[in-house]
């Protein structure tokens, strides 16, 4: 017997307009409310994507040292492919602490994954091990109150591997070479530490970002396959924001006395966004799903002024994107956020200047009828902000350029440290 189907149109986070067709209308909803199998594409990864494409806009150009994060090689490397598998990790930890719909199979596939990547994170690096085994410590907090320890094998792998690390002979090695401060003292300086950086990263761009991120985050707060219980206790997440800022700022205060290079605070600047997203998005459901809040008209008001809602968006992009960008190094909360001065030196030449001034250095290290090399420091107009990390400095054989270009010497004339 043939069953009856019905036309349906659904309004996406957007505004956009998603239209199908089922015989069961009830069902069809919670496949695209929920985004459980069987869900369309289109209304699975719409507010998905915003909310991706909206959180890498703010890391990259917000990043404090984006020299470091970006265009220093060693920087970026050791670094944000280790943070990128933690916050793949959280993702799969927390789809089994609260997606009840998962299978038995992708619940071993979650902790089998969850296993293999703990161990690599913190065998890797110390830093993003130690945020990985906070979050999934919470995680088997969390989940222990209802008796499921899915969790503990990825856990009981991320502290082997951050023990292994720890206690590496090389890094006993490395870290003679720093003068840290006592544990009470690192305990406080990276707690005040921490709430400057609060302070200082809330600003007008960021509340830009939060505004941007309200539509998206709150379509997923609506999401019929998390529980109530999950948005009981909103502020929770921004109290978890803040002591994974302390930890990772903690093991440089212990370590070397201060809060680090700027490729590690570029960590927490990510660590900053998602957590303030975290708590945009447990703010929604809780006064919706919690306390009753209808946020209906104001989504409603939106939809009608969705032939301007583009133009305040781009507006706050340019907002977000032309006031200074979060710099490490004091003084230098002047610069652009990254893209825009990327501009800035290609149009003033900065950068130009740079890469001449590098490109004459090679040419002369491999020309072979110069064995004795000679060549000066850069200057301050060939030293671009984005670009520049450090130059040459007098060292063993000159930080290897003089066998790596098999020169008899190579030397800095008028170096001034």
């Amino acid at each position: 017997m043939d069953k009856r189907h019905y036309v349906y149109l659904l309004r996406c986070a957007d505004g956009s307009l998603y239209t199908g067709m089922t015989p069961d209308i009830a069902r069809r909803l919670r496949q695209h409310v929920a985004r459980l199998p069987g869900c369309a594409k289109y209304t699975r990864s719409h507010p998905v994507t915003a909310l991706a494409l909206l959180l890498t806009f703010a890391f990259i150009q917000g990043m404090p040292s984006p020299v470091e994060g970006l265009y220093w090689f060693n920087g970026a490397m050791n670094y944000l492919p280790y943070f990128s598998l933690a916050v793949l990790n959280a993702g799969l930890t927390f789809g089994l602490c609260f997606a009840p719909q998962l299978t038995r199979k992708q619940r071993t596939l979650y902790c089998a994954a969850g296993v293999m990547i703990g161990f690599i994170i913190g065998g890797g690096h110390q830093v993003a091990g130690l945020l990985n085994v906070l979050v999934l410590l919470l995680a088997v907090v969390l989940c222990a109150w209802q008796r499921r320890f899915y969790h503990l094998p990825a856990f009981l792998a991320a502290v082997a591997g951050l023990l292994i690390n720890v206690t590496a002979p090389g890094t006993q090695v490395r870290a003679t070479g720093f003068a840290g401060a006592g544990f009470v003292e690192a305990v406080l300086k990276s707690f005040v530490l921490a709430a400057l950086e609060w302070v200082r990263w809330l600003d007008v761009p960021l509340l830009c970002l939060l505004v941007l991120l309200a539509l998206p985050l709150r379509y997923l707060a609506q999401s019929s396959s998390l529980s109530d219980r999950v948005f009981r206790h909103p502020l929770a997440g921004a109290a978890v924001t803040f002591i994974l800022m302390w930890a990772m700022i903690f093991l440089p205060s212990y370590t070397m006395g201060g809060i680090g290079a700027g490729r590690l605070l570029n960590v927490v600047w990510m660590t900053f966004i998602l957590g303030l997203a975290v708590t945009e998005f447990l703010l929604f459901g809780w006064l919706e799903r919690i306390r009753g809040v209808c946020l209906t008209p104001a989504i409603r008001q939106l939809g009608k002024a969705g032939q301007r809602l583009p133009l305040v968006c781009a507006a706050m992009l340019v907002c977000m994107a032309c006031i200074g960008s979060h710099t490490v190094k004091e003084g230098q909360d002047n610069h652009f956020a990254t893209t825009l001065e990327a501009a800035y030196e290609l149009a003033d030449g900065e950068a130009a200047r740079f890469a001449k001034m590098l490109d004459e250095r090679e040419a002369i290290l491999t020309d072979t009828d110069q064995p004795d090399v000679v060549f000066r420091p850069l200057t301050e107009e060939e030293r671009p902000w984005l670009l520049f990390y450090t130059d040459v400095a007098p060292g063993p054989d000159l930080w290897g350029l003089t066998p790596y270009y098999s020169k008899n010497s190579v030397t800095i004339a008028d170096y001034n440290n």
